[in-house]
C-alpha cells in the first residue's frame, strides 16, 4: 500500500508540473522496502516425485527389462509383429570348453523371439544381437555353448512360430550399464533391454 500512495504523490507532482507557470518543486521519493512474498521452497518429497527413478527413465525410453515383451518397431513406425522377451540373465566364467579371457565373464541373456506378423522372419544372431555397456561400447555374440543350455534363437521363423535360447557376450568383469539390444537395421527401431550393472 506505501508503494501504491507513492507512486499517487509522484504522478500528482507530475501532472502539477506540466500545467505551466512556476517550476514544481521536484519531489524525492524515498526508496521503500520490498514487501516479502511467499515462496514455496521444494521439499525432499516433491523432488523425489518430480524424479523419475533409472528404472521409470529406462522404461519411458522404451528399454525393457526381465521379464518384459517388446515389439520392434519397423521402418515408418510400423509394428513388426516381431516379439521379443528377456526371459533371464546370468553371467558365467564359462565350462571345460569355453574360458572368457583374463578379466572377462560371460554375460548369457535368455530370450524368445516370436513371430505375429503374417510373413516369416529371418533372424540372424551374428548380426542383430549385441550387448551395449553405459560408456557405449558394444559387444558382439561370443562364440560359446552351454551344454545345458539352448542354442541362440535364429534362422527363419514362420508367422506364429517363436524360437527361445541363449546369446552368450564376453564383456569386461567391470563393465557396467549393459543392455541387449536387438537390431535389424534396415530403419526399424532396435528393442533394448536393460541387464544392470
Amino acid at each position: 500500500m506505501k508503494v501504491l500512495s507513492t507512486i499517487a504523490a509522484v504522478v500528482v507532482l507530475f501532472a502539477a508540473g506540466c500545467g505551466g507557470g512556476a517550476p514544481a518543486p521536484t519531489a524525492v521519493v524515498a526508496p521503500t522496502e520490498p514487501t516479502p512474498t511467499s515462496v514455496s521452497e521444494p521439499t525432499a518429497t516433491t523432488e523425489a516425485a518430480a524424479a523419475p527413478t533409472p528404472t521409470e527413465a529406462r522404461a519411458a525410453d522404451g528399454v525393457g527389462t526381465i521379464g518384459d515383451t517388446l515389439e520392434l518397431i519397423g521402418p515408418g513406425g510400423k509394428p513388426s509383429g516381431l516379439m521379443l522377451t528377456l526371459n533371464s540373465v546370468r553371467r558365467s566364467q564359462g565350462n571345460d570348453v569355453y574360458k572368457p579371457d583374463e578379466g572377462s565373464e560371460y554375460v548369457i541373456v535368455n530370450l524368445t523371439v516370436e513371430n505375429a506378423a503374417e510373413k516369416p522372419v529371418p533372424i540372424v544372431p551374428g548380426f542383430f544381437y549385441s550387448v551395449h555397456d553405459g560408456a557405449g561400447q558394444k559387444y558382439s555374440m561370443a562364440l560359446y555353448s552351454d551344454p545345458n543350455g539352448e542354442g541362440a534363437p535364429g534362422g527363419t521363423i514362420e508367422p506364429g512360430g517363436k524360437k527361445s535360447g541363449d546369446v552368450a557376450f564376453e564383456v569386461p568383469t567391470s563393465a557396467a550399464g549393459l543392455e541387449f539390444v536387438f537390431d535389424m537395421g534396415l530403419g526399424s527401431k532396435p528393442v533394448r533391454f536393460w541387464l544392470g550393472d
